[in-house]
């Protein structure tokens, strides 16, 4: 590249010279040479100044940090230049499912309806769950790690060919070196860690999988090493719930207190090396409703929730939650109900679900498992017990792409008598960056 750019401005100083004099003297000769040579120099520093702009850039990225995550053998990163050092991941996604039954949603189905066309089957394609995100890597300062973390996806409102973005997370950390950690931003709830690992991208939610996304602040200390660590975590996040006494007010925003989160866990030495892990948490917040005009009435929304995650060996593992509480629509809950607005109650209910973990290889992984929410019939008005099953089968194509195929059984039954049963075929096509 130099010898080009130099090759350049010779040519182009052979053309300034002037060419006009068709004869001249030694001395005219001497001051051209004098003047050409001056020219050659300048460029020659010019071209310099730019070859050692070129090799500082291309040592700056070079250096630039990377995240632990990114930094994986076989996963990519994409640096963008800025004041600190981003990462782009996501991934494009393709489901297609086939429901033998209505379904809430053809492309995140969680519970069967009921009703007159209740066994009329239906089938969905959608890449509405295809996601962008960004990590930032800040440098350490004063012995302070942060990083952050925004995410979108495309199942915001909208028409199914039209689709808008749905922020799902955007927060940062600051990691003390005594072991505390503060988060302020949206991810997901603190006292509820687990997800049913479902190709349906309803991931059990109404049918035993409690916990959801939202905005909050959140303070952690860990304790012990990484063989034994004792976690404790709380948060105080977003409050949200319907407008059930129709004031045009969210119910939960109406309280004007946020929904608190706890949660203690313990790590500890499993089997083939593989760490055990089990947790205990919770939350509570209110719900403000003015239902007969007479002023407002408080509400309350509490859960208690256990989850483990157990390997019994290096292929296979067994997780899930068990949990109780009320007025947990925000959370999942309920079979997606709060309130019985009939009797002027909170929905209680109680669920849970079970999953195996099998990796036999690096290209295959199989899940399979169970989940039921279970209200209390007496405090609902509609759906009073749904179940789900599934097993799916996935197959790596290459280093970043992969194919699933899932069967899902969707069981729900209605405080009417009524029982809805849908067997849900998905396929999903991933390809991850």
């Amino acid at each position: 590249m130099k010898k080009r750019i130099l090759w350049l401005s010779l040519v182009f100083a052979f053309l300034c010279l002037p060419w006009s004099a068709p004869c001249k003297t030694n001395e005219e000769l001497a001051r051209e040479n004098e003047d050409l040579r001056r020219r050659v120099e300048q460029l020659e520093q010019q071209l310099e100044v730019v070859m050692q702009a070129l090799d500082v850039k291309s040592d700056a990225d070079a250096s630039a940090p990377k995240s632990a995550e990114t930094s994986k053998p076989g996963k990519p990163s994409f640096p963008i230049t800025g004041q600190f050092p981003l990462e782009v991941y996501g991934h494009f996604r393709l489901d297609t499912a086939y429901d033998d039954s209505r379904t809430n949603s053809g492309n995140t189905a969680k519970y069967a309806r009921s009703g007159p066309d209740e066994d009329d089957d239906e089938f969905n394609m959608t890449a509405r769950h295809t996601r962008l995100g960004l990590r930032l890597n800040v440098p350490e300062t004063n012995r302070i790690k942060i990083d952050g973390r925004a995410e979108v996806d495309f199942y915001g409102k909208g028409d199914e060919l039209q689709n808008n973005l749905r922020l799902r997370h955007a927060y940062f950390t600051l990691r003390f070196p005594d072991a505390w950690t503060l988060l302020a931003g949206q991810t997901w709830d603190v006292h509820a860690p687990a997800n049913a690992k479902t190709l349906n991208t309803a991931i059990g939610w109404g049918s035993g999988n409690l916990g959801y996304r939202r905005p909050q602040l959140r303070l952690e200390k860990g304790f012990g090493d990484s063989d034994r660590r004792l976690l404790v975590q709380l948060a105080a996040a977003r409050p949200y719930a319907s407008d059930h006494d129709a004031d045009t007010h969210d119910d939960a925003e109406d309280a004007g207190i946020p929904d608190l989160q706890a949660r203690v866990s313990y790590q500890f030495p499993g089997p083939a090396g593989k760490p055990i892990t089990l947790g205990l948490g919770g939350h509570w917040g209110q719900r403000e409703m003015d239902l007969d005009g007479l002023g407002d009435e408080d509400f309350d929304s509490w859960s208690l929730v256990l989850d483990a995650h157990i390997p019994f060996h290096e292929m296979l593992a067994l997780e899930g939650e068990l949990w109780t509480g009320q007025f947990l629509e925000a959370y999942q809950g309920g079979i997606l109900q709060g309130f019985n607005a009939s009797d002027g109650e909170e929905v209680e209910s109680r669920g849970g679900f079970a999953q195996l973990l099998f990796t036999p290889s690096k290209d295959w992984k199989a899940f399979a498992g169970f989940g039921i929410d279970d209200p209390v019939d007496s405090t609902v008005s509609k759906r009073k017990q749904n179940a789900m099953y599934f097993v799916n089968v996935r197959r790596s194509l290459t280093r970043n792409a992969w194919i699933g195929l899932e069967y899902m059984r969707l069981v729900t039954d209605y405080k009417d008598g009524d029982r809805a049963e849908d067997n849900r075929f998905q396929t999903t096509f991933y390809l991850w960056y």
